[in-house]
């Protein structure tokens, strides 16, 4: 499915909505590539994809594990973070490609550097502050 949306999120709540809705749309075995400042809102756009699912888990960021993985009896989320990855080496070596073969839908933070890996289907996501406090300006594409 081809996406082009723009959305504007007034609270990590409407984030988390607006991901829950999304997870119906996007298409099992695609790689969603999430870029945004810290504090953007990545791992909480996670949070309310992963629970559409009803998948009962803490979704946390992975930034010191590098990958968290939920799932439930029927689908597996594969959760990536590469922003202490520093080559395209190190990310090879934690066997990106068998897991992105196997998840039903994998989330990569901090996508740059792994981009000549991924040859599956890929939604881009990015999040950026907005003008008011809590606001996020999401854009999929």
């Amino acid at each position: 499915m081809e996406l082009n949306i723009n959305f504007i999120s007034v609270s990590a709540e409407a984030t988390m909505e607006f991901a829950g809705k999304l997870a119906r749309d996007v298409q099992p075995g695609s790689v969603i590539l999430l870029s945004g400042d810290v504090g953007a809102g990545k791992t909480t756009f996670v949070r309310g994809f992963v629970s559409a699912w009803d998948i009962d888990s803490m979704v946390t960021s992975p930034t010191f594990t590098l990958m968290n993985e939920y799932k439930n009896d029927k689908i597996r989320i594969c959760h990536f973070d590469f922003y202490r990855l520093n080559s395209l080496e190190e990310i090879l070596e934690l066997g990106i490609e068998d897991y992105l073969s196997a998840c039903d839908y994998s989330f990569i933070e901090w996508p740059d550097i792994g981009e000549p890996v991924l040859d599956f289907p890929v939604y881009r996501i990015n999040l950026k502050s907005g003008s008011a406090e809590n606001e996020r300006i999401i854009s999929i594409s």
